[in-house]
């Protein structure tokens, strides 16, 4: 029968004696029961969190990433969990690495990346019997398999079994045959067994896949017996160009377990008449513990303080266990201490790194305050922790430094950085900053960081007298003669401000445009200072300055200028000089600029009231 779908239709079967044998409704219309769907708050799922984190990571953001991931990890990703590993496995937090991945590997036995970082993280803590395990696990997986022979190749090397290694490494090359590092493992392989030619056959091929890798040398240095009519160090002459490269090859023979051979690489540049760097003492004294030598161990950390130290700032985390052996064995040490900081600093560990500089001007106030609890490296820069971080801070600000300590300068100037930066003592990081300077009085980046930390948190007034004290070499360099100039503009100096900034030809950076803004700032200010005396003439000669863009500034020209203030004010100097006809050209040339704020805005705005009106207003506003 036709009927209206919506409608419902009951169908009845019935016998001749009306017995119903069947009966139905069609289309029925039932009660449609109502669910309610709350929503979710904003960043209440896992993935969210994980995503936000790895595009943290991918812009450089690294301590918004961790939150994220550990956000994530917190709601059960395991992605955030495996992330936030590598994370601490990088920053050197061994024990939580290996929490979180045991944690991941708990719900998920197969997780590749999982096993790779913790045996990472093994190795480097030198339990390679137990990162064997993951690793003979991840033979099977298709992503890590190649890794995971080289790995267990490295650990055959270090437990002296350089068959097994070259077997091991050998099935590397088969999942990834441009692997350079493994070719060079293997030869090194090769050669500790006495297999000379077959090495030399091994860097052939290094030699076709990676002509300029320094590693090839290396081993040719390395199998070169010794000879008196060669000296074989002169194949490792090319290296010299970067003498970093030096503890870069020794890393990865430490890491080999060869610190015999890294002991001789290390050695290598002062024969190449290289001056002596305090890292490359700390590496040796790495290798040297590795052998079980705590008498050269200490040898080299007392070498380390009379080497270069202006660049003393580690990054490996070869150098963070250097520095571990030496101060196990000399706690006091002042140099391993700060370059100790200095490494905890580089990879966000700001709590701890206050702490060792803080060592090594006053170790008895740190360890009293650790003691008392006052002194949590996890809390550092929270506002409910201030006042003790800024007295154990005044403490050792009072102590008696260590003498002879080349870097006591840098040492006030982190911390002084750090107290800013993190904690916000900005008075107590003034102090650090002037202790430093007082040993470092003619360092200008000491000088322009300094400003630069309390800029805007003070009167440019009190900086400017902080600045006039500096020595005139100092106010010379380029950067700080911006910021002088600024601070001459900032208290309505002006006629000294113009003097440096044409006292010097500026060197600005790809882009940079900051000179050209106090070039203007500061010819405004002297003409509008001339036009408050009724010296018009003077102020249109001041605001056409204004309006030019001088060589040494270092800035041309854009396509597109912003220069709609001058060229009003120019108009109105002119107007009131009786010139017409320019101020109606100088108001013209306003109403084409490119007005990118709100003074310029106002500017055009001014310009525009001048042309339209037949008569201005008897007093037109300066914006």
């Amino acid at each position: 029968l036709p009927q209206t779908p919506e409608l419902p239709l009951k169908v009845l079967i019935t016998t001749s004696g009306r017995e119903t044998v069947l009966e139905a409704l069609a289309n029925p219309q039932l009660a449609r029961e109502q669910v309610t769907v709350t929503p979710s708050e904003p960043g209440s799922y896992p993935d969210d969190w994980y995503l936000q984190g790895d595009l943290a990571e991918r812009t450089n953001h690294p301590d918004r990433a961790e939150f994220c991931y550990r956000m994530a990890a917190e709601r059960g990703s395991l992605e955030g969990a495996t992330a936030l590993a590598r994370i601490s496995l990088q920053d050197g937090r061994f024990e939580e690495c290996l929490e979180l991945t045991g944690r991941v590997l708990e719900r998920a036995p197969q997780n590749g990346e999982a096993k790779y970082l913790r045996a990472l993280c093994l190795m480097a803590l030198g339990r390679d019997a137990e990162a064997e395990e993951p690793l003979y696990l991840l033979r099977r997986d298709a992503q890590y398999r190649g890794l995971a022979f080289y790995l267990l190749g490295l650990c055959a090397l270090r437990r002296g079994d350089p068959a097994s290694a070259d077997d091991l490494l050998a099935e590397a090359l088969l999942y990834n045959a441009a692997d350079v590092k493994a070719w060079t493992m293997r030869a090194v392989a090769l050669r500790l067994r006495g297999e000379l030619e077959e090495a030399a056959q091994v860097r052939l091929q290094v030699h076709l896949l990676a002509p300029l890798e320094p590693l090839l040398r290396t081993e040719a240095f390395l199998s070169t017996p010794p000879s008196p009519d060669a000296d074989a160090v002169n194949l490792l002459r090319p290296l010299a160009v970067q003498p970093h490269t030096f503890e870069e090859v020794a890393c990865d023979y430490l890491n080999a377990g060869c610190p015999n051979d890294a002991i001789r690489l290390l050695e290598a540049p002062a024969r190449l008449g290289l001056g002596e760097q305090a890292s490359t003492h700390y590496l040796l004294a790495l290798a040297y513990a590795r052998k079980g030598l705590p008498a050269q161990v200490v040898e080299h950390a007392l070498l380390a303080s009379r080497a270069e130290t202006e660049y003393l700032f580690p990054w490996r985390l070869e150098d963070y266990l250097a520095l571990r052996e030496v101060l196990a064995l000399r706690p006091n040490d002042p140099l391993a201490r700060y370059a100790l900081g200095n490494w905890l600093m580089a990879h966000r560990r700001p709590g701890e790194a206050v702490l060792e500089w803080l060592r090594v001007l006053h170790p008895q106030a740190v360890e009293g305050a650790r003691a008392r609890g006052e002194a949590s490296p996890t809390r550092f820069g929270e506002r409910r922790t201030r006042r003790k971080w800024s007295d154990l801070a005044r403490a050792c600000l009072a102590g008696n430094p260590p003498q002879g300590l080349p870097v006591l300068a840098t040492l006030y100037r982190n911390l002084g950085l750090a107290m800013a930066r993190y904690a916000r003592l900005l008075a107590l990081a003034a102090r650090y900053y002037a202790r430093a300077l007082e040993l470092a009085p003619h360092d200008h980046y000491l000088w322009l960081e300094r400003e630069t930390v309390m800029l805007g948190r003070e009167e440019p007034a009190r900086a400017l007298r902080r600045l006039r004290r500096a020595p005139q070499e100092v106010l010379g360099e380029n950067r700080m003669a911006q910021l002088y100039a600024r601070l001459l503009v900032e208290n309505a100096q002006y006629d000294e401000a113009i003097a440096v900034l044409q006292s010097r030809v500026f060197h600005v950076a790809e882009g940079e445009t900051s000179t050209r803004p106090l070039w203007v700032q500061a010819h405004l200010g002297k003409g509008s200072q001339l036009a408050e005396q009724g010296d018009w003439q003077g102020a249109l000669e001041c605001f056409q300055r204004a309006l030019e863009y001088p060589h040494h500034l270092g800035v041309g020209k854009p396509a597109h200028p912003s220069d709609a203030v001058p060229l009003y004010r120019a108009g109105l100097a002119a107007y009131r000089l009786g010139q017409d006809e320019l101020a109606r050209q100088y108001w013209q040339e306003c109403l084409r600029q490119r007005a990118a704020s709100g003074e310029e805005q106002f500017a055009q705005a001014m310009a525009r009231r001048m042309l339209e009106s037949e008569m201005p207003p008897e007093q037109p506003a300066n914006p």
